[in-house]
């Protein structure tokens, strides 16, 4: 390697005729630093997004979801029952009865989705009692009246609150059989009182925006739905990212006519955006790093043609056509893999000090977040490393082969 690093070392910082040629390997170099350290930043914020995103929602989603694969609803049967008992890595299991609704209070009306819940087993599997903000976690039927909690969007549109003197707390229930039992007979629909005891606020739009949970008791009766019907069966894994191999065994073990949901099917078009998102990035930096590493050619084939004559004095001297190849592949590989090794040091070291001293902060009044997420991917890094040093190593072979295949003869009679 060092005979080989003599010349490299010459050509790189050579000066006089080919400072011209100097100044584009130079330029290459910074270009691929730059490109490196743009791709493992960008990677890095678009992990960081999706990460917290996923905390956010899996805090507040079943990690698993058993739902009848027709209809709405079912009842639970001993052999579902044992199916489910039979799976290991489980941390808790509830049911639920869910279903579209009409909430009115006197001109504000808002379709909602009313989740019918067991209290005492609903914080085991969601993190929403945990996010209230006002009032009591509470869905009992008190009063004669249902007890409702809601997400601080939907109490907006409604115009209600909870837990505060002088306001207004309660709102009308209307399902969609009542409404169609009064489009069909001309009569005033007659609507269910709810009681609104507690107001949560995750800052996720689908939970604050249009959710209201009750208890299994009153769901069904808001839904008119049989005695023991339920929605779904929900579960909460001891691990989260084991849902899918979790998923796969229950399904082998469930009688037909019941699919099962993981947490990432539940939101699979918005992580499938984010994930297409962060591939057309890594596409477009990498077309960018490839120009970058396309200067490499550019002066490596500039070099071929202004070192003839020292090609031409090795051959003189003895020197293979191999030799002559590794020596322009060398130097090719060299400049790329020196500006690799920077520019990955750079954007990891740019990622980690944004993880560490929050560099960029973000308008704690429009994000839930107080800086911009970093979450480091090491397969990121790793493919953007291969990447670009198999880049330096093709771009470099055309011109290595062309400084080989000159021959002697024709550099004297060009010369």
């Amino acid at each position: 390697m060092k005979k080989y690093w003599f010349f490299v070392r010459k050509y790189i910082v050579a000066k006089r005729s080919i400072h011209f040629i100097t100044l584009i390997t130079y330029l290459s170099i910074i270009g691929i630093i730059v490109g490196i350290a743009a791709m493992i930043c960008v990677t890095s914020i678009f992990n960081g997004f999706r990460t917290t995103v996923q905390t956010m929602l899996v805090s507040y989603d079943p990690h698993i979801q058993i739902l009848p694969s027709k209809g709405a609803t079912f009842r639970t049967t001993n052999e579902l029952s044992a199916a489910v008992a039979s799976i290991e890595n489980i941390q808790s299991i509830t049911e639920s009865v869910s279903g579209k609704i009409v909430a009115t209070n006197g001109s504000n009306i808002q379709p909602i989705e009313i989740v019918g819940i067991d209290e005492k087993k609903f914080s085991s599997i969601s993190g929403i009692p945990k996010a209230l903000s006002m009032g009591n976690f509470s869905t009992q039927k008190a009063d004669g009246m249902h007890s409702l909690v809601i997400g601080m969007g939907l109490s907006d549109k409604l115009r209600v609150m909870a837990g505060v003197k002088y306001y207004q707390d309660t709102i009308n229930l209307l399902s969609a059989s009542e409404l169609q039992y009064a489009a069909a007979t001309y009569t005033k629909p007659s609507p269910m009182k709810a009681h609104v005891k507690g107001i949560f606020q995750t800052n996720t739009k689908e939970y604050d925006n249009g959710i209201a949970y009750t208890s299994l008791e009153s769901a069904r009766e808001v839904l008119q739905l049989p005695e023991n019907e339920i929605s779904s069966i929900d579960i909460r894994l001891k691990d989260y990212t084991n849902a899918q191999i979790v998923a796969s065994q229950l399904q082998s073990k469930l009688p037909t006519g019941f699919t099962v949901e993981t947490w990432y099917s539940l939101h699979k078009d918005l992580y499938s955006v984010m994930q297409f998102e962060r591939l057309v990035s890594f596409i477009i930096l990498s077309v960018i790093l490839l120009v970058a590493v396309f200067n490499i050619f550019v002066s490596q084939s500039l070099l071929v043609q202004e070192k003839k004559r020292d090609i031409m004095i090795l051959q003189s001297m003895g020197a293979s056509k191999r030799f002559i190849k590794k020596l322009f592949l060398v130097q090719g590989m060299l400049i790329g893999s020196v500006a690799t090794v920077i520019g990955v040091g750079v954007g990891l070291g740019l990622c980690y000090g944004q993880i560490h001293f929050q560099w960029i902060t973000l308008e704690q009044g429009k994000f839930i977040i107080d800086a911009l997420p970093i979450a480091i991917s090491w397969v990121d890094v790793i493919s953007v490393t291969i990447l670009t040093i198999v880049l330096s190593f093709l771009v470099s072979l055309y011109p290595s082969n062309k400084a080989s295949s000159l021959r002697l003869q024709e550099a004297l009679r060009r010369d």
